[in-house]
């Protein structure tokens, strides 16, 4: 089974979270979704409200998958590193996911700050990885 170790149940647990509640927010969501927006905060690109609910978990679980499979074909020293990668781009993943679902729903949220956030979120989970795994 590719995912048996606990940061993937995790994951998984946390996509399985932000999932459920985009589907008990859909009937609240407009029929199309804005996904992606400019530096400004315009959304840029729409799709319908079931897609974009999929969308979110689907990448996820893909990206979680992608991870694993690297694992497998190239060892880290450390398995909490990778462990710290799933958890890591999980949570970032999950975070986009609800902070599109609170823009669609009418919280207007900065994009420079949202932005700045997942820079800052991906050097920090950078540099955990590069300390464990060391030279």
């Amino acid at each position: 089974m590719l995912f048996r170790r606990r940061a993937d149940r995790a994951a998984l647990a946390l996509v399985a979270v932000t999932a459920a509640l985009g589907l008990a927010l859909a009937p609240r969501l407009p029929a199309e979704v804005a996904v992606h927006f400019t530096a400004a905060g315009e959304p840029d690109n729409y799709v319908p409200r079931l897609v974009a609910l999929a969308l979110a978990p689907a990448v996820a679980v893909a990206t979680l998958a992608v991870v694993r499979g690297a694992a497998r074909l190239d060892p880290p020293n450390d398995p909490r590193s990778i462990d710290a990668v799933v958890l890591g781009t999980t949570g970032l993943l999950a975070a986009v996911h609800l902070l599109v679902l609170a823009w669609n729903l009418g919280y207007r949220v900065p994009m420079s700050l949202v932005a700045a956030g997942a820079v800052l979120w991906t050097l920090a989970l950078a540099g955990y990885v590069v300390l464990r795994e060391g030279p």
